[in-house]
């Protein structure tokens, strides 16, 4: 019997995603990142596996300035963990949010030319992330 449904599974994690996001509480509501000509990257989304990491890289032209990183995670199931490196591979801030539990910060660190990194990686469930990088 269960081998007919079997295909179905997909469509039912899809259904159960789209459920999720439509009860998520409207002030969550992502905020622009960045000013107008200073660079900046970002990225927000859900992340729903048993073990799933992701990064978010932002590349830095010159030494001199700072770069700040706005960071927030809502893990809904399971928890959250994130690291940051700079480009010299150095870990310079890192940090683990439980089920529950809600984390929204923001760090500014010495500017290093290169490629920054932020390492993202959920553990048994599913939550939202947000995140933005911006030097100047």
């Amino acid at each position: 019997m269960w081998r007919r449904y079997r295909r179905l599974w997909p469509l039912g994690l899809l259904a159960g995603l789209v459920i999720l996001a439509a009860l998520l509480p409207p002030d969550r509501a992502v905020e622009p990142c960045g000013l107008p000509g200073q660079p900046s990257a970002s990225g927000n989304g859900m992340l729903w596996v048993r073990v799933m990491a992701m990064n978010g890289p932002f590349k830095v032209a010159t030494d001199a300035g700072t770069v700040s990183l706005r960071l927030m995670l809502i893990p809904q199931v399971g928890m959250m963990r994130w690291s940051v490196h700079d480009p010299r591979g150095e870990l310079r801030w890192e940090g683990t949010v439980q089920e529950g539990q809600e984390f929204e910060e923001t760090r500014q660190f010495e500017a290093i030319a290169g490629r920054w990194l932020l390492r993202m990686s959920l553990l048994g469930g599913g939550g939202l992330y947000s995140y933005c990088w911006t030097g100047w």
